[in-house]
């Protein structure tokens, strides 16, 4: 048998990525109503919100293993979608929570204590429910959007203060990091708010008002939770024909980034630096965000490299 693993189907591939996407931020503010855009989609409604969008769904799932089934039945059965919706995550872990409490026999204390379910739900359940959609990836083509709630997160500071950040709505320290490593994007969705402080009579007054406008967060930040494997910028405007646009435009530059750290990386002159950098490089090549990053600090390690031999001949 011929081997797949030929540099022709490397180049054949570059720029195909379907989504793994997770859409995450506060009530209202059009998260389903924007994913169910995407071209092809089919719904896994687990919230039985959405009646309202014209969008071809599965019957609202009332238990975890019929967010299985749907997986499956998609992976075995000829149909015409590209993108399934699975809304929202956060509904299917509760559904989850009932299913390992029951298998488990646990009461709600008992499954609580010592975050018991949570760390079965990390071990196993949702590393299932990663296969059946990267399964669906491989098989079928089809790319994984997800929504998700908002939830506050503090987060302890080892140099400093503790501060609050805004995550995925999954429970505990490691479920919102699962999704953040499995997906390709995740982004959080906000109102542009303007928050201003005013001063009267001495006293300091903080005033709050909105745009109105929806904007979309690509990149991580203190505050919140995000990021994106293909250069989007950050913020952008909330829409899913912005998105999608703004990520075809960044994949289609991967060829040019990458030709571009390959010209950079001979020219750094200390070896131990070249090689982590290349291998760096090469475990990172399908992320556009990655690789500009890479780009860019190659330039700069150039730079230094002139000025320090610069300032040697100087002496």
């Amino acid at each position: 048998m011929a081997s797949r693993m030929k540099i022709s189907a490397v180049a054949d591939s570059m720029g195909v990525q379907p989504f793994r996407t997770l859409l995450y931020g506060p009530e209202k503010v059009g998260k389903t109503t924007e994913a169910a855009k995407a071209d092809g989609v089919v719904a896994i409604d687990v919230e039985g919100r959405m009646g309202h969008i014209s969008v071809p769904k599965f019957p609202m799932v009332t238990d975890w293993d019929e967010i299985m089934e749907a997986l499956d039945e998609l992976a075995e059965s000829k149909h015409p979608y590209k993108n399934v919706l699975i809304d929202s995550v956060s509904a299917v872990e509760k559904l989850l929570k009932r299913k390992i409490m029951k298998e488990s026999g646990w009461s709600a204390e008992a499954a609580d204590e010592f975050g018991r379910w949570q760390k079965l739900a990390i071990s196993s359940y949702w590393p299932d429910l990663f296969t059946k959609l990267e399964r669906l990836e491989r098989e079928k083509g089809m790319g994984s959007i997800m929504t998700a709630h908002l939830m506050v997160k503090n987060m302890k500071n080892p140099s400093g203060e503790p501060y609050d950040r805004f995550r995925p709505g999954i429970s505990g320290d490691r479920g919102p990091e699962l999704f953040l490593h499995w997906c390709h994007d995740v982004l959080y969705v906000a109102y542009d708010d303007l928050i201003r402080i005013e001063k009267r009579s001495g006293k300091e007054r903080i005033r709050t008002s909105t745009s109105g406008d929806r904007v979309v967060y690509t990149k991580h930040a203190p505050s919140y939770d995000a990021g994106n494997s293909c250069g989007l910028p950050d913020p952008m405007s909330f829409s899913w024909a912005e998105y999608v646009r703004c990520r075809e435009e960044g994949l289609s530059s991967l060829p040019t980034v990458l030709k571009r750290i390959g010209e950079l990386i001979p020219q750094i002159k200390d070896e131990s630096v070249r090689e982590r950098v290349r291998d760096y490089a090469r475990s990172n090549a399908g992320n556009v965000t990655t690789c500009q990053q890479i780009a860019s600090r190659c330039a700069e390690i150039i730079e230094e490299q002139s000025k320090s031999a610069e300032v040697s001949t100087a002496k």
